[in-house]
């Protein structure tokens, strides 16, 4: 059970936004929704200090399958499913929800922060290399559908797919080229 929160005053050293963040990162990595609430309540966060680092506790929540705590980030702190957050940011959690077969994550992040097909760059090939990487059939479905993705996007994936023992994804990625 974690300790009552505390403010920033009651400490006996310095505690700075900055320094909770780190915490607050490694707690949305690991899921630690609690820990996160605490955190957030104890160091008086708010989402001013959330954006400003570049909104990492909801990308990595999100990039690491914990949509819940992601989801409940954006609903509590409007602001983060509002920020820009470029296309580096964009394409770390849909690259790396790809990666490890994360359908619903790559959902939320395209709803959220309003990807559309005119955006199939910012997917760019890797996201589908990735999918076919790992053998996530469904992720690789979408993608194609989602983004409208052309079929030379998708020359080296089927490669990637068979290589790593995903021969009917393989197969049907390899269709897909075949079309060109």
């Amino acid at each position: 059970m974690l300790s009552p929160p505390c403010s920033r005053r009651s400490l006996e050293y310095p505690v700075t936004a900055q320094s909770v963040l780190g915490g607050v990162w490694l707690a949305c990595h690991e899921g630690n929704a609690d820990v996160v609430h605490w955190l957030i309540q104890a160091g008086q966060l708010d989402a001013e200090d959330l954006v400003s680092d570049g909104n990492r506790a909801v990308r990595w929540a999100a990039a690491n399958n914990h949509l819940p705590l992601a989801r409940w980030l954006v609903d509590t702190f409007p602001p983060l499913g509002e920020c820009n957050l470029g296309r580096m940011n964009n394409n770390q959690m849909i690259r790396t929800a790809c990666r490890l077969g994360h359908l619903e994550v790559a959902k939320w992040v395209t709803e959220t922060y309003h990807l559309h097909k005119w955006d199939a760059r910012v997917m760019d090939d890797y996201a589908l290399c990735y999918a076919c990487e790992g053998g996530h059939a469904d992720v690789v479905e979408w993608l194609i559908d989602r983004f409208e993705l052309q079929p030379e996007d998708a020359v080296g994936c089927a490669y990637l797919a068979r290589r790593n023992g995903h021969s009917l994804l393989a197969d049907r990625v390899a269709a897909f080229v075949a079309r060109a």
